[in-house]
């Protein structure tokens, strides 16, 4: 068994959600023998040396996807889980990630469940910052426990699956590859690879038992980045993802997209009426090689 490996990334201007992010991590995450941490630092504050971290400051910031990939490189054919650093991690977030080998997993999180603790002393929001959680790490247990007496073990998918914590096994990487890194700063590369990855004939998942409080978009949109700054990006990773797999496709996938003119030109209501977004994007891919034929 070569393990796994944990790769934290920090974005610029970030360093307030890193320390609290390793904080938890360390404290819930039960790691194996060969298992190893990695910490991207994308801040230059150097403020994280620890014996359990490997730190690599970037002297700039680099885009999400240079990032995974310099983390593939590093992991040396180990497992790999990628975590954006706007996480609260919980017990035992990661046990139902590493049973499966066949499959790309994401940990659920409070933008697809929501729920308050039985004290109402935290009240789970869809984007939240350090000040909503306040350290309340008993009400955010207690929102675990709910979560997990209320879905059953499995999977579940959605249309938009963005990638702020997932588990990669090594198989699947040597079959799909690197992370396309001509998306920009950030925004596609995840869809990008979720499609590649099902045309190869894997899928991608939340992981139902696994729950995690992601503060969400601390690294791009919410985080240090301007309006301009957030429409160029936006811009650019849409165009490039329209140049590669077509602008429908975009629109269909991409967050922002006009998907509606594409699921009533191609039929493709009955897939979001019954969540089969797999078979979704089987379809999409099916559409655009018979159109490159």
């Amino acid at each position: 068994m070569n393990g796994t490996l944990y790769a934290m990334i920090s974005s610029a201007s970030s360093d307030h959600y890193t320390g609290p992010a390793i904080d938890s991590f360390l404290k819930h995450t039960k790691l194996g023998s060969t298992d190893s941490v990695l910490l991207i630092d994308n801040d230059k504050t150097g403020n994280h040396i620890n014996k359990n971290l490997t730190v690599i400051e970037n002297v700039t910031p680099q885009s999400f996807a240079k990032n995974i990939n310099d983390a593939i490189t590093h992991a040396q054919e180990k497992d790999i889980v990628i975590l954006s650093n706007d996480i609260e991690f919980t017990a035992r977030w990661n046990e139902p990630l590493n049973q499966y080998n066949n499959l790309i997993l994401l940990p659920s999180c409070n933008q697809t469940h929501l729920y308050n603790s039985t004290d109402q002393s935290l009240k789970l929001e869809r984007s939240m910052y350090l000040n909503d959680y306040n350290n309340n790490q008993l009400a955010l247990a207690d929102c675990v426990r709910q979560h997990r007496q209320q879905v059953l073990n499995g999977f579940f998918e959605q249309h938009l699956m963005p990638f702020y914590a997932f588990r990669i096994p090594a198989a699947i990487i040597s079959k799909v590859g690197l992370f396309d890194e001509d998306f920009g700063p950030g925004g596609g590369e995840d869809v990008d690879y979720r499609m590649r990855a099902i045309a190869a004939g894997f899928s991608v998942k939340y992981a139902s038992q696994s729950y995690l409080l992601h503060y969400h978009g601390k690294s791009t949109w919410d985080g240090d980045e301007t309006q301009q700054q957030t429409q160029a990006r936006d811009k650019q990773y849409f165009q490039h993802f329209s140049n590669k797999w077509g602008e429908e496709w975009a629109n269909l996938l991409l967050s922002g997209g006009n998907a509606m003119p594409v699921i009533e030109k191609y039929n493709l209501q009955d897939y979001f009426i019954k969540n089969n977004y797999t078979d979704l994007i089987k379809k999409v891919l099916e559409i655009r090689n018979s159109v490159l034929l």
